[in-house]
């Protein structure tokens, strides 16, 4: 193989790489944007403290990064009941903490919010035979 050869792949890795740490920084900071939107949503509906938002804000970031340690394990695995189960396990533990931020109007305004939004509508999983996947259809936009 020739230097030149060897110097283009060198290039071509470094550039794959370059590309891999964008993305992943730029999914961190939607999911970092997401979580701060949450947040002045709930600080607005629930009314609630400065005490209060910096614990859910906590509360939020520590569950984030636990997410980020379960995709990561659960794509070596491949095992997609397994991270769901996780994922919910962990969605019921993030919301069971946050309520016990709250007091007991707070809780109750939670809870109609859920009532509120509910399951999410227009999923193709509400309809028989769906697949669960919304507008984009499958998971991630691909289809099955």
């Amino acid at each position: 193989m020739s230097k030149m050869t060897f110097r283009m792949m060198q290039m071509g890795y470094l550039m794959a790489i370059f590309c891999l740490l964008h993305a992943s920084q730029v999914f961190a900071d939607e999911q970092a944007e997401r979580q701060e939107k949450r947040l002045t949503i709930m600080k607005d509906k629930l009314e609630l403290s400065d005490g209060q938002v910096n614990e859910i804000k906590a509360i939020m970031e520590s569950a984030r990064l636990e997410a980020e340690g379960d995709r990561e394990k659960y794509r070596e695995t491949r095992d997609p009941d397994a991270a769901r189960k996780a994922r919910e396990q962990r969605h019921h533990a993030t919301e069971k903490k946050i309520k016990a931020v709250l007091n007991d109007k707070q809780k109750t305004e939670v809870d109609k919010m859920k009532d509120e939004f509910g399951p999410r509508k227009g999923r193709r999983s509400d309809m028989p035979g769906g697949n669960g996947g919304g507008a984009r259809g499958g998971r991630r936009g691909m289809g099955r």
